[in-house]
């Protein structure tokens, strides 16, 4: 069984059929059972914490599609709720966060010996519509983010497509194929 977790892009947001979404391609393309956990909106934050409440050695290989490093979570009441950093401390702010949220995701998956694919939406140089962030720092297996038009085709919204779904499907499909992992 493969987990896979991440914000709407991993969830599907814009697809008539989330069956089409990359996490399905992928899981029908090996035969082996799909555990996503996506959920739209959710924060690098909350990855981790569902990664640690998921027994992550129950899966054959974990797939996480990191998500923009400045948004945060609080607990308030019962409940986690989404809060946006204040803009002049996004860049700071999202690149320590980013930075603990990928060693956190890198580290739990070694100490139980579960293979990782780290994605990430940041880009090498930087978003034009979040400029504020800045690009990654950090080595992803792939970015799904990239500015560049032709990486991965886009729904209006700036989800990915059918199409942008199936390439994204297939690039893990590769990295799958290429380091041997066991499924």
């Amino acid at each position: 069984m493969i987990y896979f977790d991440g914000c709407e892009w991993t969830w599907g947001s814009e697809l008539k059929d989330r069956s089409k979404r990359f996490s399905t391609l992928v899981c029908q393309n090996f035969q082996v059972e799909e555990k996503n956990v996506s959920h739209p909106n959710r924060t690098n934050d909350g990855i981790v914490r569902q990664l640690v409440e998921n027994s992550v050695e129950n899966y054959s290989l974990v797939v996480i599609q990191m998500t923009t490093p400045s948004w945060t979570e609080v607990y308030e009441g019962e409940e986690w709720k989404k809060v946006k950093t204040p803009k002049h401390l996004r860049q700071e702010f999202g690149e320590q966060q980013e930075w603990k949220h990928w060693h956190q995701l890198k580290d739990h998956c070694a100490t139980h010996s579960v293979p990782l694919i780290l994605m990430t939406l940041r880009d090498r140089q930087g978003k034009p519509w979040d400029r504020d962030e800045g690009p990654s720092k950090l080595p992803f297996d792939l970015y799904i983010g990239d500015t560049n038009p032709t990486a991965y085709p886009r729904s209006p919204n700036g989800h990915p497509s059918a199409l942008g779904h199936a390439m994204i499907a297939e690039d893990i499909i590769k990295l799958i194929t290429y380091r041997g992992v066991s499924l």
